[in-house]
């Protein structure tokens, strides 16, 4: 009632003032703080400012009774740490399946939150199909439902991802009326996406257990390959039998001496038969050392020298001597000629004794080549057979260590921050709802007494 009565005393008071009084009414501003004025002057300032300050209250009361109605929305926050690599040593064998996290990687692992497939799961488990905050208005009135992009659409509207610069850090979370329900998507979202890091994790071993068994077993295959090449050459080229290279060696060894021996003895076989044929052809050969020891022609001569001196009658004397003396002589000549054959003879055997020597040395010989050629053979299968052994045990302890990887599977992420329900939303703000209070009363009240106002801007500036 104080406020209508000032009102109304306000009006009537700024009907008695002229229209030169009242262009000039709004000066009561300049001298509010001091100077003299008149009672209209005062009645007038207190009228406008009363209309400001209904202009203000309006909306200050507006503001009020719609403050409650407001819709909240609350968000609730998760916060995870990436980490560029696995927990395993620098050393394993899985060691390029890591990756750096770079801007790219950082932007890979915020589109996977984003992604409508964790997007899916999220609504498939909350059976967001049926919430009335993601169910279109139009749904029910029309009958029909929402289709999963819309619901996926929807969802990842009130979804927000942000990413710290300065380190690896990422922050998603979900906004909703309800801080619980707000606190559960969040939560749901970070489990569906630790799940996620896992399954890929664990398909990406599987896929290179896959591929470590397959190579196990063709390096198997080649391992048994090799090493039955191995033992199959072994027995044949006979490198099996360690004693047969010493047996062989031993034998060229006595070979050698013994084909050395006959080699020498042949020469002088050969020498002495040389020398006794040119006896034999100079007629000299009675003097040779052989036809001198000789005991036949020895007893020959002692034979031929009894018969010549032998007394008999001078008939038969002259008739035997010549007769015997020429049977002996040539038995003397057959014996020396075949004590010369077989000088000749001996020489022609040692020579073919030298011979068979020297065949029975080369074949040894050759068979130690052989050997020799077998035994470089031979160390190439063995390199060949170790290395295939090599590489299959070094494809057993990485399979093994797959193996043991796939049971100790970890996530790439460090949970710090869960989602918890928010006491607070973030819309309204309360600051901004007063400040824009304020402004809009503010700038109500200028409409309230727009007129003046504009006036006293005006003559202001006129005076400036």
């Amino acid at each position: 009632m104080v406020f209508w009565q000032a009102n109304m005393d306000a009006k009537s008071e700024s009907k008695a003032l002229s229209s030169a009084a009242r262009s000039g009414t709004w000066r009561g501003a300049g001298i509010i703080f001091g100077g003299s004025r008149s009672k209209a002057e005062l009645g007038s300032w207190r009228f406008y400012l009363l209309r400001f300050c209904w202009g203000f209250s309006v909306v200050a009361v507006a503001f009020a009774m719609a403050w409650p109605w407001l819709p909240r929305r609350y968000e609730s926050t998760a916060t995870v740490i990436l980490r560029p690599t696995d927990p395993e040593s620098e050393t394993d064998s899985a060691q390029f399946m890591r990756q750096p996290l770079d801007d790219g990687a950082m932007q890979s692992e915020i589109d996977l939150i984003e992604s409508p497939a964790l997007a899916t799961a999220v609504i498939e488990k909350h059976s967001l199909a049926s919430d009335p905050e993601f169910r279109s208005r139009w749904a029910g009135l029309f009958g029909f439902t929402d289709t999963l992009s819309d619901l996926r659409r929807r969802f990842l509207a009130r979804l927000s991802v942000t990413r710290d610069r300065r380190s690896n850090t990422v922050k998603f979370g979900f906004r909703s009326s309800d801080p619980d329900k707000a606190a559960a998507l969040t939560d749901t979202l970070l489990k569906a996406y630790v799940a996620a890091q896992l399954d890929r994790k664990r398909k990406t071993i599987e896929n290179l257990t896959t591929l470590l068994t397959d190579q196990v077993r063709l390096l198997r295959l080649k391992s048994d390959a090799s090493q039955r090449v191995l033992e199959e050459f072994l027995s044949q080229s006979g490198l099996i039998d360690a004693g047969a290279k010493i047996a062989l060696e031993k034998e060229l060894s006595t070979l050698s001496t013994e084909a050395a021996n006959a080699k020498a003895k042949a020469i002088d076989a050969q020498a002495h038969a040389k020398a006794l044929s040119e006896m034999q052809k100079t007629g000299k050969l009675d003097g040779a050392p052989e036809i001198v020891a000789s005991p036949v022609i020895q007893h020959l001569k002692e034979k031929l020298a009894a018969g010549k001196s032998a007394v008999l009658p001078g008939d038969h004397q002259q008739r035997l001597q010549p007769s015997i003396s020429d049977g002996i002589e040539s038995q003397i000549a057959a014996e020396a000629n075949r004590i010369v054959q077989s000088v000749k003879t001996e020489a022609a055997v040692s020579m073919e004794g030298e011979a068979a020597l020297e065949s029975a040395i080369k074949t040894i010989r050759n068979e130690l080549i052989k050997r020799q050629h077998s035994e470089l053979r031979l160390a190439v299968l063995r390199r060949e057979a170790e290395s295939d052994r090599k590489a299959l045990d070094n494809a057993l302890a990485r399979l093994a260590g797959q193996t043991a990887r796939a049971n100790a599977v970890v996530p790439y992420v460090d949970v710090i921050a869960v989602p918890e329900a928010p006491s607070r939303p973030i819309t309204p703000n309360p600051l901004l709802a007063v400040l824009g209070t304020l402004l809009l009363g503010s700038l109500a009240g200028a409409a309230m007494v727009w007129r003046p106002l504009s006036n006293w801007l005006r003559t202001a500036l006129q005076h400036s």
